[in-house]
């Protein structure tokens, strides 16, 4: 089969991830990657651990600028597993108080994660519209309403919740009414230190809103990934049989 998969995102992207093969992945199942090439596509998978929605944009564009041949509008598809918006603004101590100012310029955790996703929704449409792409978004770390990116015309949601996807009737009622969510802790800690500078700047009002929002990431954590058989591994990734139920709902923007 001559049509081609691309695939870049964060370590959701990568494989099946189990506490063993952090190090040595040589025999990981490799999730998506594997149930497409299982069905003949040919896949360029660019996804990395970690991954920030802005790099993993960046790798993309970078591996199609640099095979400019390589991508077929009307056969091939792009796949963007979008992750956590916060990472976008790594390094989170440069400049000092980052984290908190945007805490304050946006009121609030929750409106801070929908404008980072907006703000690189924004710039993978203009890029994408540049260079005539397609992006078919998956809801990976984070979840979003597919409303979200009704006005970005080259953004396909083809899974905005993968989470939403494997979880029991029990555990989808714990769900955040959220236009955009994270279904994981961040990787920035937003400690009291943090909290007393929003205070000192005169935004005290914020500060029991984001201790709320933030427990509420970490008890859905809690609660759904101990305990949903997906997630078993590792607590973190969905396992192969997650990956299977996603690409079974992805496969039907391909054929």
């Amino acid at each position: 089969m001559d049509r081609k998969i691309f695939i870049t995102g964060d370590s959701w992207g990568v494989k099946e991830w189990t506490k063993s093969n952090y190090d040595d992945d040589s025999a990981a199942h490799r999730g998506l990657q594997t149930y497409f090439t299982d069905d003949g596509y040919q896949v360029h998978n660019k996804s990395s651990g970690g991954s920030s929605n802005k790099d993993s944009i960046i790798r993309l564009i970078d591996y199609l600028d640099e095979n400019p041949a390589l991508y077929n509008r009307d056969q091939d598809r792009i796949f963007w597993i979008v992750t956590d918006p916060i990472r976008d603004l790594r390094p989170y101590t440069f400049p000092t108080n980052k984290i908190e100012n945007e805490i304050i310029v946006n009121n609030g955790w929750n409106n801070l994660i929908t404008e980072l996703f907006h703000r690189q929704c924004s710039r993978a449409n203009y890029l994408a519209e540049q260079r005539n792409l397609k992006l078919h978004l998956i809801g990976g770390v984070v979840s979003f309403d597919p409303k979200e990116v009704a006005s970005y015309k080259n953004l396909i949601p083809v899974l905005p919740s993968w989470h939403s996807l494997l979880l029991t009737d029990e555990e989808r009622v714990l769900v955040p009414n959220r236009p955009v969510w994270n279904s994981q802790n961040s990787d920035i800690h937003i400690d009291e230190i943090k909290l007393k500078y929003i205070r000192s700047m005169g935004r005290k009002d914020l500060v029991e809103g984001v201790v709320n929002d933030l427990w509420e990431i970490s008890e859905f954590h809690r609660r759904v990934h101990s305990n949903n058989k997906y997630f078993s591994l590792d607590h973190s990734h969905p396992d192969r049989y997650g990956h299977k139920l996603a690409y079974n709902e992805i496969i039907k923007w391909v054929d």
